[in-house]
């Protein structure tokens, strides 16, 4: 399975270790790590978590239509950050 783990708070550190200090967002595809991204169908999906790991909600649900892999990615990732903005207020943008 390819996956990201991220602090969902601002001006948590940028280290993974950190991310599980509070909540946290597990942004996972359901597909296998070892196959080019060119291959990968599985849309992207991302959860919020707890400090203990335990699940809180749903952000994003896969996709809303056929997406590339790094495509669907980036709308995965846009689509986090602007609800955790709308949570926490402005959060700067990656660039993607």
């Amino acid at each position: 399975m390819t996956f990201l783990i991220m602090a969902a708070r601002p001006g948590a550190p940028d280290d993974e270790n950190a991310a599980y200090d509070g909540l946290h967002v597990l942004m996972y595809a359901g597909e296998r790590a070892d196959r080019p991204a060119s291959e990968h169908r599985e849309p992207w999906s991302a959860h919020l978590h707890d400090a203990a790991g335990d699940y809180l909600t749903t952000l994003v649900d896969g996709a809303p239509g056929d997406l590339d892999a790094a495509a669907d990615a980036i709308r995965c990732a846009r689509e986090v950050t602007d609800k955790l903005a709308h949570r926490y207020g402005t959060i700067p943008t990656p660039s993607l």
